[in-house]
């Protein structure tokens, strides 16, 4: 992930920073912050996907990742 991305992340959700702080703190356009952060957040899902164990092709998206506390 770009440095550049990490960073709006980072301001995000490590220091609870909202868009318009996050824009304020680095000078940057708010459109600007917004279009890292949702990047920052696709690459963070692709990622995390990419760890994940492909579940069991008999199972369906919805059982796969149930846990008891669902039931």
């Amino acid at each position: 992930m770009p440095a550049d991305q990490q960073q709006v992340l980072a301001l995000a959700y490590f220091n609870g920073y909202t868009q318009y702080q996050i824009a304020d703190v680095l000078h940057q356009p708010l459109g600007t912050v917004k279009t890292r952060l949702r990047l920052a957040m696709q690459k963070l899902r692709q990622m995390l996907l990419a760890e994940q164990p492909s579940p069991d092709k008999s199972e369906s998206a919805a059982t796969a990742y149930r846990t008891d506390e669902n039931e």
